[in-house]
Order: C-alpha cells, then sequence, then structure tokens
C-alpha cells in the first residue's frame, strides 16, 4: 500500500500500479463466473536469480484474487513478470488466462 503526504503537482508519474481491490470487487458484481475463476484458480510463481545474498529461486502459487472464509476480499496479487508458463487454467478454456488478465494488465 502505498502512502503519499502531498500530491505532487507535475507532469509524469505514470506507472503500472492499479487498484486491484476495486478492479476484483467489480469483477466480484458484474461478472461472477470470471470473479470465481479469478478467486478460485492456483496461479503459479517462479522466480529465480541471484541478489547480494545468494543465489535464489522461489516457487509458490495462490489465487489472483484471494477471499477469507466470510468470502471478502483480502488480497490481489497479479505479477506477470514471474507468473509461470503453466497457468493451471482448465485444459478445455486455453484462452481463459489471457482473457481474464488482459483487462487486468490494462489497468
Amino acid at each position: 500500500m502505498f502512502h503519499c503526504i502531498e500530491q505532487v503537482f507535475s507532469e509524469g508519474g505514470a506507472n503500472q500500479f492499479s487498484d486491484g481491490f476495486h478492479v476484483a470487487q467489480q469483477l466480484k458484481e458484474n461478472d461472477p463466473e470470471k470473479f470465481k475463476l479469478l478467486s478460485t484458480t492456483q496461479i503459479p510463481f517462479v522466480d529465480f536469480g541471484k541478489d547480494v545474498f545468494g543465489e535464489f529461486h522461489k516457487k509458490f502459487s495462490h489465487p489472483t484474487i484471494e477471499l477469507d472464509e466470510d468470502g471478502h476480499i483480502t488480497r490481489f496479487c497479479l505479477n506477470n513478470p514471474v507468473r509461470d508458463c503453466a497457468t493451471g487454467f482448465p485444459r478445455r478454456k486455453p484462452l481463459t488466462c489471457t482473457k481474464l488478465t488482459s483487462p487486468l494488465v490494462e489497468c
């Protein structure tokens, strides 16, 4: 979460950040099928490399939208640079991942 004490009035400032919680809530209200898929399908993430502490190889998976036991949105995870190529989406819907995440990336 970012904290802005005072808005800077200048040119520029474009970034890739968006309000994932707002996007998730809009999906929940307007497209429950996509919301369910994004909140129940485990997406694998892989990241490996080397930094000042040595080599690392991270591997984990979780849904794009995480919910608590009451169904409230608690986390929104979208990180294309470390998303694995094997998505875990149903084989019968090969374009599902692209169709779902493309609008999220465009935010």
